[in-house]
């Protein structure tokens, strides 16, 4: 009998970035629908929303390139030390997710595939 054997791909570390390191490592492109969605990068719109054809684009997209927008809000109350790690405002990953997204973003770079990074504001 053939044994088979799997390896597991090697995940680095999440990362954490700002947007300014954001724009310039994977430079987000334009919302070629409009800019009614009001997330704007550089004065151009980025955000494409989550239905019609803004999502149509999402999915046609290369996945690799293709970041979930989320509001995240903090349960701190921005008083204690405890809370300085915890994100609040918009918050950016890399992939495709329908829960609790808000918009997408096209880059065209794409995120490393072993690697979940995220974006906040700041």
């Amino acid at each position: 009998m053939k044994s088979t054997s799997t390896k597991a791909a090697k995940i680095a570390q999440p990362r954490t970035i700002n947007e300014d390191q954001f724009i310039e490592e994977f430079n987000p492109l334009a919302n070629p629908n409009g800019d009614s969605n009001g997330y704007f990068i550089d004065g151009k719109c980025v955000m494409l929303s989550t239905a019609g054809a803004d999502l149509e684009l999402v999915k046609k997209a290369d996945p690799a390139c293709v970041w979930t927008m989320f509001d995240e809000e903090s349960d701190c109350d921005n008083e204690s030390d405890d809370c300085n790690d915890e994100p609040s405002g918009i918050v950016i990953s890399n992939g495709f997710s329908w829960v609790n997204a808000i918009g997408y973003i096209i880059t065209e770079k794409p995120a490393p595939t072993n690697q979940f990074v995220m974006v906040v504001e700041g």
